[in-house]
């Protein structure tokens, strides 16, 4: 499903001990612990990081999908800080948003999480050893980086 609206975060851990990792970082170059990868699907976290700087988008939804469904329990952290410098967390723990009657256990989707992705955010979680994790941000079509990721997929026309 990675279509003009969505970005694709993959964060694996290639570490035989659970780690933290870090995405967007208030676009500061938060680097991750060695053996933890950050990468974004459509472009790259360096440029999804300076899109989102100057062009902040909003989180339609969030998809994750992990390698173990207890995964899904580790709860990820949405720090934002305002014009003063004031920081405010939350967090999102994808496990809750697990359907009674579904059987697949370990992808979940996360509707309006209220999340605007900026140069003022990071988002932060814990992976376990030897894992991978997708989050899957469905971008708001109105926003202006919805349209920066259009004009990346967009067939090129023959001149």
């Amino acid at each position: 499903m990675f279509k003009n609206n969505t970005l694709s975060i993959t964060i694996t851990n290639n570490t035989t001990t659970t780690q933290n990792w870090v995405a967007f970082g208030y676009n500061k170059g938060t680097q991750n612990a060695p053996g933890v990868t950050v990468a974004v699907s459509e472009s790259s976290l360096k440029e999804a990081n300076r899109q989102s700087a100057s062009a902040p988008f909003e989180v339609e939804s969030i998809k994750v999908r992990t390698q173990n469904s207890a995964q899904l329990n580790f709860p990820i952290q949405i720090q934002t800080s305002d014009a003063t410098g004031q920081l405010k967390a939350y967090y999102i723990t994808p496990g809750d948003y697990l359907e009674a009657t579904s059987t697949i256990t370990n992808l979940v989707k996360i509707n309006n999480p209220n999340i605007v992705i900026s140069g003022s955010l990071m988002l932060q979680g814990t992976i376990r050893a030897g894992e991978y994790m997708n989050i899957i941000l469905t971008i708001k079509k109105n926003s202006v980086f919805s349209n920066f990721l259009s004009t990346i997929f967009s067939p090129q026309k023959n001149k």
